[in-house]
């Protein structure tokens, strides 16, 4: 039976606290290729693992990695450069030292959410990844990719793909997860390869389906800024309900037994005054949520183009601009989440065509950096840098931290562990 999260937020907190226990010297290792801003070096962290080197290019990426782990090494630069006896000095290792290879080559080539092209070149960087096992050797490898890798004719790449890691000496299992059923509040599916290394005699395998989806509005029920929902479904949590209709400066809430808290909406400025016209109630610059304790949430958003904003009262809950114009794909955008399902797949790009790609599921705007954050997994001590596109396409490029912890603790348990001590 699925496991069913009654309160995400304190859910999400306890794998943070996890995340932040020092890890044992004989924890069990891995090197993070590809890694982004560390979504998938938090899960990994989050199950207990000792990461030992990360590798990526982008410079917001590199950044936002170092802050939150100070103390893994990082090759901030181009994979294609980095030889494996170099990836070997910097993680200390020897080759079949290391418990896991984990990396996620950039998908952009095979994304459901564009044309899928078979000779992107963005997909030669699988290349990469396939070099670094080979001479690395490492007992485990696990490397995560798009679902349109099996679609159309990109199944043609999968069986390459498949051939390739295959003949590096390794057991395969691909399977395609959705990350809305291993605690994210998200709907994700993605294809992810788990393959053991042939001379340790075990099959590789994927976790099982472990939680019930997590719904947008149990995700966000610790951001109480603006998610004026009227009464909250869940037990002992209530919202009051304003009317969009009247400038007000402040919202107040009350959060189940917490203390009282207040959003203060600033519009300022030309765009503050062009906003108050049609009742949008957040704006930049930047609205704080605060509670009794302290504690303070950002709610970093962007206004949206004016004639769009008037689209917005008529797309449907779960539905998207396409639903109500007959401009085609120029307007596949604005999509509006159901509070009571988990969020759609998070893209990488805040803007589409001059749209938001996702809006607020009941005001005029774009979703917050903040509210993004839980609906990829991401615990609120997580820190991200740089403009809002840049902090957007982190979350939307990242393995949900959830999701990563989940394969990273069932490989521990059903392979790792299972082999006799070296």
């Amino acid at each position: 039976m699925l496991k069913r999260i009654d309160d995400y937020p304190t859910y999400l907190e306890a794998a943070w606290q996890e995340h932040l226990k020092p890890k044992d010297a004989n924890a069990p290792t891995v090197i993070s290729l590809f890694a982004g801003c560390g979504g998938s070096s938090l899960g990994y962290s989050m199950a207990g693992f000792r990461e030992l080197l990360a590798v990526e290019y982008d410079n917001n990426a590199v950044e936002t990695f170092k802050l939150n782990f100070p103390d893994v090494p990082i090759y901030p630069g181009d994979i294609a450069k980095l030889s494996v006896d170099e990836c070997l000095r910097l993680a200390n290792l020897k080759p079949g030292e290391l418990d896991i290879l984990d990396g996620s080559p950039p998908c952009q080539g095979f994304s459901t959410a564009g044309k899928r092209q078979i000779d992107d070149p963005r997909n030669s960087l699988f290349k990469e990844y396939v070099r670094l096992l080979r001479g690395l050797r490492p007992k485990v490898f696990v490397m995560e990719n798009v679902s349109g890798m099996v679609k159309g004719i990109m199944k043609l790449v999968f069986v390459e793909i498949l051939r390739e890691l295959k003949a590096s000496g390794y057991q395969v299992s691909a399977r395609l997860l959705n990350a809305m059923y291993f605690g994210v509040p998200q709907s994700r599916q993605r294809m992810i390869f788990i393959g053991v290394r042939d001379d340790l005699g075990i099959a590789p395998s994927h976790p099982a389906a472990e939680t019930q989806p997590v719904t947008v509005r149990q995700a966000l029920l610790h951001i109480v800024s603006t998610l004026h929902w009227g009464q909250f479904k869940n037990k002992g949590a209530s919202r009051k309900r304003r009317d969009a209709n009247k400038p007000i400066n402040t919202i107040p809430s009350t959060a189940g037994g917490q203390q009282h808290f207040q959003v203060e909406a600033k519009l300022t400025g030309r765009i503050g005054a062009r906003f108050e016209k049609i009742n949008v109630s957040l704006d930049k610059p930047l609205p704080t949520v605060r509670s009794g304790d302290s504690a303070a949430y950002e709610l970093e958003t962007q206004p949206q183009d004016n004639k769009l904003t008037r689209l917005y009262d008529s797309i449907p809950i779960g539905g998207s601009a396409e639903n109500v114009t007959s401009k085609g794909r120029n307007f596949n955008n604005m999509k509006k989440p159901d509070p009571d399902a988990p969020m759609f797949s998070i893209p990488k790009t805040v803007t589409n065509r001059g749209a938001f790609s996702i809006v607020h599921p009941t005001e005029k705007r774009l979703i917050s950096i903040d509210e993004l954050k839980p609906l990829a997994s991401y615990p609120k001590g997580f820190v991200l840098v740089g403009k809002f596109d840049e902090k957007w396409a982190r979350i939307g490029n990242c393995v949900p931290p959830l999701f990563a912890r989940s394969w990273a603790k069932h490989i521990c348990t059903e392979m790792l562990e299972r082999l006799a001590p070296s």
